[in-house]
């Protein structure tokens, strides 16, 4: 049993801070995965989208590659206006308005892809809903491999 969960009080002492050394920075930086870019998530976003809508219109129908395309921009403007919403600097003043500015753009964010949704069938006529649904998902799902992808690197899976 710890020092620390002996006690259930708040008067233990808090644990104690020290600058670390060159080295120990280096070794720090070197295990733990570098920060992710939100750039990074929505431009590999976009080449899916963009990769997914040229091989069905290239080995189907174009009325499914557009369906795709139109699905996989339901899920890349939304995330867009998320993104630039969120980074604005009257966001970040304190805990309250950065977490009222995250909810309020999350809000818009599932507003937007909503009423993309629904305008889909006037905008796309004939309009493939399948296509448009897997447009839409694969595109989101894109953003599990850029944040994987650090972790990737350093465990060694790839040299890139």
């Amino acid at each position: 049993m710890t020092e620390y969960s002996r006690s259930n009080t708040y008067d233990d002492s808090p644990l104690e801070w020290r600058q670390l050394s060159a080295e120990e920075a280096a070794l720090l930086r070197q295990t733990q995965p570098p920060g992710i870019s939100i750039r990074q998530v929505m431009l590999l976003q976009f080449a899916a989208g963009l990769s997914g809508t040229l091989l069905l219109w290239a080995l189907a129908s174009t009325t499914l590659a557009l369906s795709w395309a139109y699905g996989s921009l339901t899920c890349i403007l939304p995330n867009l206006v998320f993104a630039r919403g969120v980074t604005r600097p009257w966001t970040g003043h304190n805990a309250v308005t950065s977490t009222a500015g995250f909810f309020l753009w999350e809000l818009v964010k599932w507003a937007l892809a909503l009423a993309m949704m629904l305008l889909a069938p006037r905008l796309l006529n004939p309009l493939n809903w399948l296509g448009l649904l897997l447009g839409c998902f694969m595109t989101f799902k894109v953003q599990w491999l850029v944040m994987a992808w650090p972790y990737a690197k350093i465990r060694g899976f790839t040299k890139l």
